[in-house]
């Protein structure tokens, strides 16, 4: 392990790599790139962030730690019919009755 962390843009992708490690989520469409990280503490990134549609970089707040929406999200991105019948088994507790699974917790 040699404890340098990177993050960077890949066409519509954020992606953070640690040791042996890489997490890759979907960055909003007019991001540049990323300037500076402030901080990086208890699952989350503090960055400066560059858009289009603005000269000066943005604080930006990063959640790597994924919650039950991110998989659902993902599943409903593929072709496979297992894959859409699995999101549709989660959906209620996603977006339903039973969402109180579906939110970032401090347990460890």
């Amino acid at each position: 392990m040699n404890g340098i962390a990177t993050l960077g843009k890949d066409e519509n992708f954020s992606v953070f790599s640690f040791a042996d490690e890489t997490i890759r989520f979907r960055a909003p469409y007019s991001l540049e790139g990323y300037t500076a990280v402030k901080q990086w503490d208890h699952g989350y990134l503090v960055v400066m962030a560059k858009y289009r549609h603005n000269h000066e970089p943005e604080e930006e707040y990063i959640d790597l730690l994924p919650i039950l929406e991110d998989l659902y999200n993902a599943l409903l991105e593929q072709e496979e019919k297992e894959a859409r019948h699995v999101a549709t088994a989660l959906e209620i507790y996603v977006k339903g009755s039973l969402n109180l699974f579906n939110h970032r917790t401090n347990v460890d």
